[in-house]
């Protein structure tokens, strides 16, 4: 749960709630911590309630401790806000404070997703799309990635534009798809990016470019993403709308590799026992 001081807006807090945020800012977590407890206690401020909960769940300030965490975010969620909704949701699904519980992380992160809470209507759009938590439903999944998609989540982009591509929940719709992973690859998506380079590559909903392609996955590459990687190095490798570098084949492979990822491992294996 990204922190969000802003939400608090009770008169009494906001003087201390500036100090905590300034805390924050400069890594001085206890300090923060103390003056969260105090908007919670004294001002009875539940966003700021949930704001301790993020920070028990990563130790900031504080000894990590879930079940704390969990606690605070329950209050701070039958309260009303939405983060608190998402962040209890999520320790349902992984167990954190909290004994697994798929049926009852769906509840929260629709409890969250109903008020606008965009990752939560992501997330909602993963049980759906997963079948965790939930009857598996496509439709349902495309209507909440939608939901994100449109406030800006670029993983719910990104998935929307799957579903567009592939007519996954709905209507195949290949020029739609190809805007959504534009979306999510312009705000710097690796997934989006490597998955666009593959449209271009393929020629699928746009023209084939195998230049396009390989710029979009040089973008999805110095993200770090490990296919991404393994294709750049097969390019360079091969001399694929590249200067031709076996150097530079090496490196990316020995990134992607670094990720796990078999293909280079197998391709490093190769070129070094030329």
């Amino acid at each position: 749960m990204k922190r969000r001081f802003g939400f608090i807006k009770s008169d009494w807090t906001k003087n201390v709630l500036a100090l905590a945020e300034m805390y924050d800012s400069k890594g001085e977590y206890a300090k923060a911590c103390r003056c969260l407890w105090d908007c919670a206690i004294r001002g009875k401020d539940y966003g700021a309630v949930a704001i301790l909960g993020y920070y028990y769940a990563f130790g900031l300030g504080c000894q990590r401790n879930y079940k704390r965490a969990f606690q605070l975010n329950r209050i701070a969620a039958r309260h009303g806000v939405s983060e608190a909704m998402r962040a209890l949701a999520n320790s349902y699904f992984v167990g954190e404070g909290v004994k697994v519980n798929p049926k009852k992380a769906v509840k929260w992160y629709f409890k969250a997703a109903i008020l606008g809470d965009a990752l939560s209507q992501y997330d909602l759009g993963l049980s759906y799309d997963y079948g965790q938590g939930v009857k598996q439903n496509h439709v349902e999944a495309r209507k909440w990635y939608q939901k994100a998609a449109e406030q800006g989540c670029a993983m719910a982009q990104n998935n929307l534009a799957v579903c567009y591509m592939t007519g996954t929940g709905g209507e195949k719709r290949l020029t739609e798809g190809i805007e959504w992973y534009l979306k999510a690859a312009n705000q710097g998506f690796a997934l989006a990016q490597y998955n666009l380079g593959r449209c271009y590559e393929d020629g699928d909903g746009v023209v084939q470019s195998m230049k396009t392609a390989v710029e979009w996955f040089l973008k999805a590459a110095e993200r770090g993403h490990a296919k991404a990687q393994c294709v750049l190095a097969q390019c360079y490798e091969s001399g694929n709308n590249v200067v031709q570098s076996i150097e530079d084949a090496i490196k990316w492979y020995r990134l992607a590799a670094n990720q796990g990822d078999e293909e280079s491992m197998e391709a490093l294996e190769r070129i070094m026992t030329r």
